[in-house]
């Protein structure tokens, strides 16, 4: 099974997320529910439904899960169910997940076909998540355009460990924070703490938007 292959420890890693739920009133096993989210993408599936009305027969697929996860699957949950304990979730437990599966691939070596002499590309650029007319809550950034206009929005800075042929694995996030309200597009400590709590522990070229290509920035 490829998933074992690679990550033998999965049912362990997805065994270390804190789960916010009342365990008196708990039904499914917090892992099994995060990785039937990790399939959802898997399977490009269009929505929870879609996935819903694949897996609703699938019988075969509660043996699949219980031998990737070392544990009794009886029954599978509806999708809303992962949407709903997803959104009590802390953003750190799955930061440290990612940051698992991206070691093991590179101590196993998987990743050495991306490295460029001798070292992973680690691409590091923001992005915009939501844009509001008005402040949506303590934590908008406000943007003044050139317009006259007032936009607040929230924004991500995200390293991408990346090959040369268009495949990206992220690695860490962090939301772009300034001292104050303003829009600062210089942000260069916003990706830091999360970098370096979740690097991939190996030597890399670092690309930045804007910036390009330092060859040589030690090991995060």
């Amino acid at each position: 099974m490829v998933i074992l292959h690679f990550f033998p420890q999965m049912s362990e890693w997805l065994g270390e997320v804190r789960d916010p739920r009342n365990p008196l009133y708990t039904v499914y096993p917090l892992k099994v529910l995060l990785l039937l989210g990790v399939l959802i993408f898997l399977t490009h599936s269009g929505s929870r439904n879609h996935f819903n009305d694949q897996i609703r027969d699938a019988k075969e697929l509660l043996t699949t899960l219980a031998r990737i996860l070392g544990c009794d699957v009886e029954d599978l949950p509806h999708l809303d169910t992962l949407e709903k304990v997803i959104r009590r979730l802390q953003p750190d437990d799955f930061q440290h997940l990612m940051s698992l599966l991206i070691r093991r691939l590179i101590r196993m070596k998987a990743l050495d076909g991306w490295r460029s002499e001798g070292r992973l590309l680690l691409a590091v650029d923001g992005t915009g998540l939501y844009s509001f007319k008005e402040r949506h809550c303590e934590h908008c950034i406000e943007m003044c355009h050139a317009s006259g206009v007032t936009t607040y929005s929230h924004s991500v800075l995200v390293a991408f460990i990346v090959s040369h042929n268009g495949y990206a694995l992220p690695i860490a996030c962090e939301f772009i924070e300034n001292p104050g309200p303003v829009y600062n597009r210089a942000c260069p400590n916003a990706g830091v703490p999360a970098l370096g709590r979740n690097g991939p522990g190996a030597r890399v070229g670092l690309i930045l938007a804007g910036i390009g290509f330092l060859p040589e920035i030690g090991v995060l």
